[in-house]
C-alpha cells in the first residue's frame, strides 16, 4: 500500500505497516463475511470502516458492495481513493443513524470499533447498564444497526476488545433489540476460535487471552412486526 494515511487511523496505520498485517485483515475478513454468508450483489454496511480495507475485500472475492462509515477523516479519505467499485465511504458519527432508511442493507459488519463507545473501567456489569445514558450507547447503536438491516440479514460485531462485557450484548439482544424486532439468537466467540485461520501472529489478541476479546454473530430476525422507536 503506497498511500500512507494519518495515525489518527488506527487501521490506516496497520495498513502501512507490512504485507502480513494485510493478509491478517484478508482472513478477518473472509471469516466476517463467511458468517454473514455474503453473495454477489450483496450490499453490506461497515460501521467503523477505517481504511476500508473489509469493503475492498467484499469487492474482489464476492462482486459485494456497501457502505462504510467512520469518525476519523483521514481513513475515509484514504478508503475513497483506494477501494475500488462501488463502494461509499462517509465521515460521520456513527451513533446517529436516523439518515439511514430501514432495512437498507443486506447484512451489517463491524470490527474493532463498537466497543469505543463503552466506557473504560467500569464496576461490575448489571444490566442497569443498558439504561445509563454513559453505558447504553453500545446498546443503542446495536438497536438501530438491526434496523438498517433487511429481515434475514446477518451482523457480525467483531473484535470487541474486552468490553463491553459478553452479558451486555446477550441482554441488549434478549431485551430492547427482541422488543423492536424479535427473538433472535446470537453466538459470541472468542475472537481467536473465530478467526481460525492465521496469515501470522494476530497482533490484537493471543490465545490465552481470547476471552477478552469477541465476536457477535447474529442476524434481524425474519418474521415479527417492528415496534416503533421512543
Amino acid at each position: 500500500i503506497r498511500d500512507r494515511v494519518s495515525t489518527q487511523s488506527t487501521w490506516g496505520a496497520v495498513a502501512v505497516r507490512s504485507t502480513r498485517h494485510t493478509q491478517e485483515h484478508d482472513v478477518i475478513a473472509q471469516s466476517i463475511f463467511s458468517a454473514v454468508s455474503l453473495r454477489p450483489g450483496d450490499f453490506v454496511f461497515d460501521w467503523g470502516s477505517g481504511c476500508g480495507h473489509k469493503l475492498s475485500y467484499a469487492h474482489r472475492y464476492y462482486n459485494a458492495t456497501g457502505l462504510g462509515i467512520d469518525f476519523s477523516k483521514p481513513s475515509v479519505d484514504y478508503a475513497t481513493r483506494n477501494v475500488p467499485g462501488k463502494n461509499y465511504f462517509c465521515h460521520v458519527d456513527g451513533q446517529y443513524l436516523d439518515w439511514i432508511p430501514d432495512a437498507t442493507f443486506d447484512h451489517v459488519i463491524s470490527f474493532g470499533a463498537l466497543y469505543h463507545l463503552y466506557p473504560l473501567n467500569r464496576l461490575p456489569y448489571t444490566s442497569a447498564q443498558l439504561r445509563t445514558p454513559n453505558t447504553s450507547a453500545v446498546c443503542q447503536v446495536l438497536v438501530n444497526l438491526f434496523r438498517v438491516t433487511k429481515p434475514g440479514g446477518g451482523l457480525v460485531i467483531s473484535a470487541n476488545m474486552k468490553r463491553p462485557p459478553k452479558q451486555y450484548y446477550r441482554d441488549c439482544i434478549a431485551g430492547p433489540v427482541k422488543e423492536r424486532f424479535g427473538a433472535t439468537d446470537a453466538q459470541l466467540v472468542d475472537e481467536w476460535t473465530f478467526h481460525r485461520r492465521r496469515a501470522g501472529k494476530a497482533y490484537w489478541s493471543h490465545p490465552r487471552a481470547s476471552h477478552l476479546t469477541y465476536t457477535v454473530i447474529t442476524k434481524r430476525p425474519l418474521l415479527g412486526s417492528v415496534r416503533p422507536s421512543t
